[in-house]
C-alpha cells in the first residue's frame, strides 16, 4: 500500500511548525539580550496612544512584509517575523499549510495540464497547416500546367 500523500504533507507541516517555533524561541532569547521586542504591536493600543478617531478606507494595497509591525487582534500570536509564539497553534498551522500545499499542487497540476493541452493544440495546428499546404500543392501545379498549355 502506498503512503498517503496528504498525511505526508501534514507531517511536513508539523515539522515546519516545530522549526518555526524553535526560531521564535531563539529570537525571544536574542530580544531579551539586545532589548529589542519581537512582539507585534496592537493596532488598538497604537490608535489609542495616537488618539486616532477616524479611519480612512484605502482599498486593497500591497504592503511589504518587512513594513508590517502590528496586527488587529492577533498581535500576540506571532513574532514580528511572523513566527508562531504559542505551541497550541500547531494543529491550525499544520492544517493551513497542508491546505496551501494541496491547493498549490492542484494549481500546478492544472497549469501543467493547460500547458500540455496548448502544446498539443499548437502541434496539431502546425500539422494541419502543413497537411493543407501539401494537399493544395498538386492543384496549384495542375492549374499552372493548364495555363502553360
Amino acid at each position: 500500500m502506498s503512503p498517503d500523500p496528504n498525511k505526508y504533507k501534514f507531517q511536513m507541516a508539523i515539522q515546519d511548525f516545530q522549526s518555526a517555533r524553535q526560531k521564535a524561541g531563539i529570537q525571544e532569547i536574542l530580544a531579551r539580550i539586545t532589548g529589542k521586542s519581537t512582539q507585534l504591536l496592537s493596532y488598538d493600543e497604537v490608535a489609542e496612544k495616537l488618539k486616532l478617531r477616524a479611519r480612512t478606507e484605502r482599498g486593497v494595497q500591497h504592503i511589504p512584509i518587512d513594513a508590517i509591525v502590528g496586527s488587529i487582534g492577533r498581535n500576540t500570536d506571532f513574532t514580528r517575523t511572523f513566527l508562531p509564539r504559542r505551541a497550541g497553534d500547531q494543529q491550525r498551522w499544520a492544517n493551513v499549510k497542508t491546505a496551501f500545499l494541496k491547493k498549490a499542487q492542484g494549481y500546478l497540476r492544472s497549469k501543467y495540464i493547460k500547458w500540455v493541452m496548448f502544446i498539443l493544440w499548437w502541434m496539431a495546428t502546425i500539422v494541419s497547416r502543413s497537411h493543407d499546404r501539401k494537399s493544395s500543392e498538386p492543384s496549384r501545379h495542375a492549374s499552372l500546367n493548364s495555363i502553360q498549355k
